[in-house]
């Protein structure tokens, strides 16, 4: 599955979708061996209670969302909680448990994925 499948962004390209997962990639250096070995194994893989290979994806999802400014309101965040002293990896880590957050909500609640929404949830804004 490709990360504009994921991220809903049909638009995104294979750099962007490069720099991003290499970008997270970066600040995960014991990641890189076991995604590059992806592909080749087997089982369910798991490193405290974390799957490793959606905890990239999810991040560079956060990171694409980031790198374009689609929606702004991640790239604002993402500026926000850095300005408020959280690294560069740590601000993009919230954006990503906001991701999986929205991800459950949606499953849970048998919604759509509503991008207006989501934008609102980045700004700190609660739910309707």
């Amino acid at each position: 599955m490709r990360l504009k499948e994921i991220a809903e962004c049909p638009e995104l390209d294979i750099d962007t979708e490069e720099s991003a997962i290499s970008a997270v990639l970066a600040e995960h250096p014991d990641l890189r061996i076991l995604w590059e070995k992806y592909p080749v194994l087997t089982g369910e893989i798991v490193i405290n209670e974390v799957n490793p290979i959606f905890h990239v994806y999810v991040e560079a999802v956060a990171e694409t969302q980031i790198q374009t400014g689609s929606p702004p309101e991640a790239k604002e965040a993402f500026e926000r909680l850095k300005r408020a002293g959280l690294s560069g990896h740590a601000a993009r880590a919230s954006i990503a448990g906001l991701i999986v957050w929205y991800i459950y909500h949606i499953l849970k609640e048998e919604t759509r994925f509503d991008r207006e929404e989501y934008a609102r949830l980045s700004t700190g804004r609660p739910l309707r």
